[in-house]
């Protein structure tokens, strides 16, 4: 077989091999960075934020999805908060005992997001006759007594869960709750009884953990007249 020859040297001499060696490790150096990159952004996922953590959609485990929470209440008094006596009674010993009943009218707007409150007999209720709810101050001063009983209802324009413990408030919806707190006392007299909202329990949804609105604790604002 006769060689091809250029200027009296072989075609495909040392020479002509070493220059293709270095052409295919100059392509490599500069196409194989950007085929990894294309690679890696076509295998994952940016949410759009220059800061996000862009992972990888070949990764095992993948991660649980987080639900986005973005609805809240926006929580106000409708009217000041009132408090009544509603009987005494006494028993052969001359002993009283006296109910008394605080009610407060509170306005819950769905802001960003339907908002959901459980009704009293619900496994989160809204309001309970705990202390995260309610507290009673005698002559001024937080006392260790607790409400006995706690009522409120499915307000109107709300959507009520299948199960029946839980309503649903639309979105850019207000509503208005009466919710009344009731309580002994026995030989009420000389003192002077008072009931503070002291929190509310929501969620977006009965499936996911219920959240605390605290903020009008210890707010006299929130609090019924002293009788």
């Amino acid at each position: 077989m006769r060689k091809r020859l250029i200027d009296g040297k072989p075609l495909f001499g040392n020479e002509f091999k070493y220059l293709l060696v270095l052409g295919a490790l100059a392509w490599m150096s500069y196409s194989l960075p950007q085929v990894a990159a294309a690679m890696q952004t076509a295998s994952s996922y940016d949410p759009g934020s220059s800061s996000a953590l862009v992972t990888s959609s070949l990764s095992y485990p993948s991660p649980t999805p987080t639900p986005c929470v973005t609805a809240s209440p926006s929580i106000s008094l409708a009217s000041a908060p009132t408090i009544a006596k509603m009987t005494t009674i006494y028993d052969q010993f001359g002993n009283s005992t006296t109910t008394y009943q605080a009610t407060f009218y509170v306005s819950v707007s769905a802001v960003g997001g339907s908002v959901t409150m459980g009704l009293p007999m619900s496994p989160h209720p809204a309001w309970s006759y705990g202390a995260s709810s309610f507290g009673v101050y005698k002559n001024g001063v937080l006392s260790p007594m607790s409400v006995q009983a706690v009522a409120y209802s499915q307000p109107a324009s709300t959507t009520l869960s299948a199960d029946g413990y839980y309503f649903t408030i639309p979105q850019g919806r207000t509503i208005v709750i009466p919710v009344t707190a009731t309580f002994l006392v026995r030989n009420a007299a000389p003192n002077a009884f008072a009931v503070q909202m002291q929190g509310v329990q929501w969620t977006v949804n009965p499936s996911y953990a219920s959240t605390l609105d605290y903020f009008m604790a210890n707010n006299t604002a929130w609090r019924t007249p002293a009788i």
